[in-house]
């Protein structure tokens, strides 16, 4: 198994996780794949199919994450 040691914020982006997801499946040979994402991995999932639609065989997206303006509210 290998084991990644996060030396900046930047590497936490929803980009960066795609480019890692990416890697993952090069690496395992999938042509494309589907990919499925609920809450905060809706965003994923919405950001992976603008990113590297040519990837994907389907975007399946549940319960959209709420706005920046809801999460920030303070109640």
């Amino acid at each position: 198994m290998i084991s990644y040691v996060v030396e900046a914020d930047e590497q936490m982006n929803l980009e960066e996780v795609i480019l890692d997801l990416e890697a993952n499946r090069e690496a395992i040979h999938i042509p494309k794949w589907a990919f499925a994402g609920h809450s905060t991995g809706d965003l994923l999932a919405l950001q992976y199919a603008v990113l590297k639609q040519q990837s994907l065989t389907k975007c399946i997206c549940g319960c959209s994450s709420a706005s920046k303006a809801y999460a920030s509210h303070p109640k």
